[in-house]
């Protein structure tokens, strides 16, 4: 026997919990899919919108994430909520709160299985590689948020570890206040949104356990998400920030400064345990 025989059979074993683990949310995926996309083809929202935030829901339940929700979201729409980027596990997390819509990277529409599941939450993708990428972006972002729809951006572009927030880019932000407003009518809400995940089996979780939990860099999708299916309980607190003000909306460079300045600050903050949710929200 080889030396790779064991560490192969480890690997198959770990997959095959993986499957059972999430056997119940595939089930639901395969039963309510064609109703899914019915639902989208009819415009029927009460059901297009309910299916994803339920199948999220059980995801999550699954994986043994409790989410925690801090402040308000936004009820009024259209809504552009800026979060930071921690992992792939944001998706399902933000997902899991509020019917949204995501903006992402023009590769993943071509991921298997991933890139349908995406396009049937009507995602956004991004091609950045093309010169006139983003002003197609903004528009079908435009587009959305004409319809009084929510819109999630991750405006630092890539994910980190989740122990600080990289710059948060404008162009987006601001082309979509520009192409939305129309005849007179207000642009789209901006509300900040920080993701900090703070515990594992109910410990703070460390510098050392960041790799586990953060989807970045060249990491592998597949061992990363089934660390996370085997990986014990994990605990993360969503913050929504108040939106910002109408006129400061307006200022895409000043608007991402400001929000990316509020983001890290309370992420800092939930990391140190120094955030009091009794106190008033920045």
């Amino acid at each position: 026997m080889s030396s790779t025989d064991p560490e192969n059979a480890v690997t198959r074993l770990r997959l095959v919990r993986t499957f059972l683990t999430l056997l119940p949310a595939i089930v639901f995926l395969v039963a309510f899919l064609p109703l899914h996309m019915l639902a989208r083809k009819a415009k029927i929202v009460a059901i297009s919108d309910r299916l994803p935030l339920t199948f999220h829901r059980i995801l999550l339940w699954l994986l043994d994430v409790r989410v925690i929700v801090r402040g308000r979201p936004e009820p009024t729409r259209p809504l552009l909520i800026c979060s930071n980027h921690v992992s792939w596990l944001d998706i399902p997390v933000l997902g899991s709160i509020q019917p949204v819509s995501f903006i992402s990277k023009d590769e993943v529409a071509g991921w298997p299985v991933i890139g349908f599941l995406a396009r049937q939450q009507d995602t956004i993708f991004i091609d950045r590689t093309r010169r006139h990428a983003t002003g197609e972006a903004t528009q079908a972002m435009a587009d959305a948020l004409s319809e009084d729809r929510a819109l999630v951006l991750f405006p630092e572009g890539t994910s980190s570890d989740g122990r600080a927030v990289l710059p948060f880019m404008s162009s987006l932000i601001g082309a979509v206040q520009k192409e939305i407003v129309n005849e007179g009518e207000a642009g789209a809400r901006i509300q900040p949104v920080v993701v900090c995940y703070q515990r594992r089996d109910g410990l703070p979780i460390t510098r050392g356990d960041r790799p586990d939990i953060g989807w970045y860099g060249d990491m592998d999708l597949l061992p990363h998400a089934v660390g996370i299916a085997l990986g014990g309980p994990l605990e993360v607190v969503i913050d929504f920030l108040p939106p910002l003000d109408e006129d400061l909306a307006g200022r895409r460079k000043e608007a991402a400064s400001v929000m990316q300045r509020d983001v890290q600050r309370r992420l800092a903050l939930r990391l140190a345990g120094r955030w009091s949710d009794n106190e008033p929200s920045a």
